[in-house]
C-alpha cells in the first residue's frame, strides 16, 4: 500500500496516488491472497496509527487473536473495519478483497495458529 518513504512525509501521500489496474486472475496452488482495496479504489491511509488502513486493522486482529484466528475470521473482520473507518475518517470507500485459488475450496476454515 506504501512506498519506502516514511510514512510522516508527504511524498508517502502522494505515492499512493499511482494506480495499478491488475488483471483479473484466480491465484494458483494452495494461496489465498489479501488485497488492501478493489481496482477503482485506493489504499487509505490511518493516519493516526500511522500505517494503512488494511495494515493496522489485519495487525489488529492478530494481535488481539494471538494469531489463533481463521482466514475467514480475519476476512470478515478487516473488511467490516477498513470499510466502516474509511468512510468515517476519509468519506470514502475502501473494500478489502480476498481471492482464493480452486484447492482451497474451504479457505475460511483455515486457522493461522
Amino acid at each position: 500500500c506504501f512506498s519506502g518513504a516514511q510514512r510522516n512525509e508527504q511524498a508517502n501521500a502522494e505515492a499512493r496516488r499511482v494506480a495499478i489496474k491488475a488483471k483479473p486472475d484466480t491465484p494458483t496452488g494452495k494461496l489465498v491472497v489479501f488485497s488492501a482495496s478493489q481496482g477503482d479504489e485506493s489504499a487509505l491511509p490511518y493516519d493516526k496509527a500511522k500505517h494503512g488502513m488494511f495494515t493496522y486493522y489485519l495487525l489488529k486482529k492478530l494481535q488481539e487473536t494471538s494469531g489463533n484466528t481463521s482466514l475467514g475470521e480475519l476476512t470478515d473482520y478487516v473488511k467490516a473495519e477498513v470499510s466502516k473507518q474509511a468512510f468515517k475518517e476519509k468519506n470514502k470507500t475502501q473494500t478489502p478483497s480476498v481471492y482464493n485459488s480452486s484447492e482451497l475450496e474451504d479457505w475460511r476454515n483455515i486457522t493461522l495458529k
